[in-house]
C-alpha cells in the first residue's frame, strides 16, 4: 500500500477530491472548504500543509484508497 503524499496544501486536496467526484459547496468563516458527493460531506481545512494524519482521514472518509487517490488524474 503506498503512502500518502506529505506535501498536499488545502488547495491542492480540493482540486483532488473534485476529481474525485465531490462538489465544492462553500467556504467557512474559519477558511475550510466544504465538498459533497451524495451523501457524503468532506470539510478539507485550507492550510499551506495538511498533516497525513489529516489527509488519510479525509481520504477515508471519501471513500477511497490512498492508492485511488494517488493515481487521480
Amino acid at each position: 500500500m503506498p503512502r500518502l503524499p506529505r506535501n498536499v496544501s488545502g488547495r491542492d486536496a480540493l482540486l483532488t477530491f473534485e476529481r474525485a467526484g465531490f462538489s465544492f459547496v462553500r467556504r467557512t468563516k474559519k477558511n475550510h472548504y466544504v465538498l459533497v458527493r451524495g451523501d457524503t460531506i468532506l470539510t478539507v481545512p485550507n492550510h499551506r500543509r495538511l498533516k497525513t494524519g489529516t489527509l488519510g482521514q479525509l481520504v477515508t472518509d471519501a471513500g477511497l484508497t490512498a492508492d485511488q487517490l494517488i493515481k487521480l488524474p
